[in-house]
């Protein structure tokens, strides 16, 4: 966090740390996300861990001033098990594991809506130009393209199913997200609230009718008068009916 004008200020809670324990996502039985979370701590700089919450969209996290949103989230890499063919007969297969990042492909080559994706070269040791392309809208499955483009199938991670592509033998292994958080502090929020409060009341008292009469008596006669800030009309007739009720005295 950082001042954003001369006359800010920084919380106290600035100087500590905030720690992403864990984040999942909720699916809705057609697939779609439903919900992500984010279960959060807030560390201060002697490492106690001062508050804990999970917090998800418009359930935010507030600790000393400071509000902590679940604003976003993104495939960050996939795990894949390669078995790779012996050079001869006699060789045996090896296997090794990778861990790709994954880049969001959002907008780029006609890709449309929120998409990431990863690259797996099929010559480890020479040409790493030709490779596998993997492909993921969320968690649950990641679509894979061989070399030339062509579709090759759909592994969900973590099933341990595994693939051929290109003479390499996949096995998806886990799939790590990341979180998007948004901290924000603003001490004057109170203020701006009450002053809406005092402008809602205002209204309210504004919508009162009130009104005022005077009399004024010259020698045998009286002149009465008013005025009203609200239904002019309404209350003239009020005051004619008041006027008609009271009894004249002829001397």
């Amino acid at each position: 966090l950082t001042r954003g004008s001369l006359f800010s200020s920084m919380p106290g809670i600035a100087k500590s740390s905030v720690q992403v324990n864990d984040f999942t996502i909720d699916y809705l039985p057609n697939g779609q996300v439903s919900q992500f979370y984010s279960d959060l701590s807030v560390v201060n700089p002697n490492g106690q861990e001062v508050s804990r919450k999970t917090i998800s969209v418009n359930v935010p996290l507030r600790a000393g001033g400071v509000t902590m949103y679940q604003t976003d989230w993104a495939l960050s890499s996939l795990q894949v098990a390669v078995q790779k063919p012996g050079a001869g007969e006699d060789s045996p297969s090896t296997e090794q594991t990778y861990v790709l990042p994954m880049a969001s492909l959002e907008g780029k080559g006609g890709f449309q809506g929120r998409i990431w994706g990863t690259y797996l070269p099929v010559d480890f040791d020479g040409d790493q130009r030709q490779g596998i392309s993997l492909v993921a809208r969320d968690f649950q499955s990641v679509a894979i393209y061989d070399s030339k483009g062509a579709f090759a199938g759909v592994r969900r991670p973590e099933s341990k199913k595994p693939i051929v592509v290109d003479g390499l033998k996949l096995v998806l292994g886990d799939v790590k997200g990341s979180t998007g958080l948004e901290l924000k502090t603003d001490p004057g929020v109170p203020l701006v609230y009450a002053g809406f409060a005092g402008l809602m009341v205002t209204s309210f008292l504004s919508l009162l009718s009130h009104s005022q009469v005077w009399a004024i008596q010259e020698e045998s006669s009286v002149v009465i008068g008013g005025k009203t800030n609200r239904a002019k009309e309404e209350f003239r007739s009020e005051l004619d009916e008041v006027l008609n009720s009271i009894p004249e005295y002829v001397d």
